[in-house]
């Protein structure tokens, strides 16, 4: 039985070893590298309980996952954070970004409508710039009604750009794929002027699907064939996200201002699209987050897929992800100051 284990733990340390990799490998190339950067987290916790396991059993088999473990670690910053302090500053541009799902609310439940409503209410006296995505296809959505005073932009795909400071230019980039477009204003701050883009990245298309494998978990051939197509559109929406970042960041090459880059990426911080994403860039989460700063749904274990992304003329001050039930996203929000 031991000798089993041990080709187990042998084989989920080289899967491990595998997601290390990922984030330097195009989806183009070979797409499906990505899947070992999605199931990264589940790789570590297979590979923690391996070293318990030996610790209690053979001490000096928990060597491959603790050899395993640290080789990466500092993969694992993308995944937790710990002893970040928050800085208060008054001069600080506070920014949101939020997946609100098409804002799928019915009418009749005045009690979600008067919660969502109320959230909001509160966030604008201490919000400068929301950023939106699956806002809806409308101009006139709850969220115009919400937000009536501020300045716009929006792209007919939902994703949009709502600020309490002037926006001195705006406009809309094609980036294809599934969300087809991305929004961007230089604003006027007090302390300065910034570009701040709001971006949605291709969805991966596999919410339903995997809610019908959770509720029916039998290993039948139907749910085979159901777990390989969410691998499949996984893997696609990968080279799609890829072809996505290209055009958005030939955009971005060429702003006058510096850039703060807030959406829904859609992919792990163990992927190859993030690591393009943050280069010469911060995360926030990495500089202010603390625990697991998961930003998706409490059926998926420990994804985090939406981000704030200021260039290095910022400093971070605050990261936060509150959970709130109005979406299958959780709202982002973080405070950054201009770099003196």
């Amino acid at each position: 039985m031991h000798k089993l284990i041990y080709f187990l733990n042998i084989s989920f340390g080289l899967a491990l070893l595998i997601s290390y990799i990922a984030p330097w490998i195009n989806p183009e190339t070979f797409e499906h590298i990505s899947l070992f950067g999605l199931f990264f987290p589940i790789f570590v916790i297979i590979n923690v309980c391996f070293v318990l396991f030996w610790l209690l059993k053979k001490p000096k088999n928990s060597i491959l996952s603790i050899i395993c473990l640290l080789i990466g670690w500092n993969s694992n910053g993308g995944l937790m954070q710990m002893g970040n302090s928050e800085v208060s500053d008054e001069s600080a541009i506070k920014i949101l970004s939020y997946n609100v799902r098409g804002l799928y609310i019915r009418k009749e439940d005045k009690k979600t409508i008067n919660d969502f409503t109320q959230f909001f209410h509160n966030k604008q006296r201490d919000i400068d710039v929301f950023c939106f995505q699956e806002k809806g296809y409308s101009d006139q959505t709850l969220l115009h009604e919400i937000l009536p005073d501020t300045e716009y932009v929006g792209s007919m795909h939902g994703t949009a750009i709502f600020s309490n400071y002037p926006m001195l230019k705006k406009g809309i980039i094609e980036i294809g794929g599934n969300t087809d477009e991305a929004v961007w204003a230089d604003i006027k701050f007090p302390t300065g002027t910034a570009r701040v883009y709001s971006y949605h990245l291709s969805s991966n298309l596999i919410s339903k699907r995997t809610d019908a494998l959770l509720k029916d978990p039998e290993l039948s051939e139907e749910t085979w064939t159901g777990f390989k197509g969410i691998l499949r559109s996984y893997t696609s929406q990968s080279v799609k996200r890829k072809k996505q970042l290209d055009v958005l960041m030939d955009h971005v090459r060429k702003s006058p201002h510096p850039v703060i880059m807030a959406g829904d990426m859609n992919d792990v911080p163990q992927s190859y699209v993030y690591r393009l994403f943050t280069k010469n860039r911060q995360d926030s989460f990495r500089e202010k987050g603390n625990g697991f700063g998961v930003t998706f749904g409490e059926k998926y274990p420990l994804l985090r897929i939406d981000y704030i992304l200021p260039d290095c003329n910022f400093e971070i001050l605050k990261h936060e992800v509150k959970n709130v039930p109005f979406s299958d996203h959780y709202p982002v929000r973080s405070h950054l100051v201009f770099e003196k």
